[in-house]
């Protein structure tokens, strides 16, 4: 299993879509810690970047799914 950020293969979490907003979702995806982190501590604008336009992609499919409920 690897990061769907990054690609990376170490210490690799399931990341709720929606739980910024109080929920948890049942869809997830793969990202290591270190994504995980930067993700829900920092935003997506501290992704390095190589990386930010996956960062998009995921924050864009969390506010479909947060909208469309």
């Amino acid at each position: 299993m690897n990061c769907e950020i990054c690609g990376g293969d170490k210490f690799v979490d399931a990341h709720h879509y929606d739980c910024k907003e109080g929920k948890i979702s049942l869809e997830t995806i793969n990202l290591c810690r270190r994504c995980h982190r930067t993700y829900h501590d920092l935003g997506i604008e501290w992704f390095d970047e190589q990386f930010i336009g996956k960062a998009i992609e995921i924050e864009n499919k969390r506010r479909e799914l947060v909208y469309a409920s």
